[in-house]
């Protein structure tokens, strides 16, 4: 199964939230991508990535969590912990015991080390100056398949060689062959 990394920007700086058209976008996105059965890895620290983490523990394909900090500090909500005693939840760190809490520069490390074994990374909301701009565009260099949603705030992905997708794409991507 693919896996698919989701490097979803929470908080860019030019402004306080995302835009709600991107959010929609980004949900319908994420159910066609559980509907696939695409394995998707990520920290899933802020609100928007775990709304997303909630709809991908909708359906049967394994998440792959990869906080920014060590296990030991892990903890798993109900609904978490029923997908991991089902085995569709792993539960996987590159930080030992010394980094007990995400910090930018951990989220940053591990969002690079998760892109960096994914085929594919998602970005959602690229816009410039945000948190997954820089992730994108390191992935790109590594000659990866980045794709972004179709939306004027990414198009200076899209330029520099992101894949824009909408609904209708992935409706069509996820359909049985």
């Amino acid at each position: 199964m693919p896996m698919h990394c989701a490097a979803c920007s929470s908080e860019p700086p030019a402004r306080s939230v995302c835009p709600g058209g991107v959010i929609i976008r980004t949900l319908d996105a994420i159910r066609d991508i559980r509907d696939a059965a695409l394995v998707v890895a990520r920290g899933f620290h802020s609100p928007m990535e775990r709304e997303c983490l909630h709809f991908l523990l909708r359906g049967a394909p394994e998440v792959i969590l990869r906080p920014a900090h060590g296990l030991e500090s892990a903890t798993l909500g109900t609904e978490e912990q029923r997908a991991f005693d089902d085995r569709r939840l792993i539960v996987a760190s590159i930080f030992g015991c010394d980094v007990s809490a995400p910090t930018p520069s951990s989220a940053c490390r591990r969002t690079d080390f998760v892109a960096s074994v994914s085929p594919a990374v998602l970005v959602p909301d690229g816009v410039c100056g945000g948190k997954a701009e820089s992730p994108a565009w390191r992935a790109l260099r590594r000659g990866q398949l980045v794709v972004t949603l179709a939306d004027d705030e990414n198009l200076h992905l899209v330029a520099d060689g992101a894949i824009p997708i909408d609904h209708a794409y992935l409706e069509h991507s996820s359909a049985p062959s």
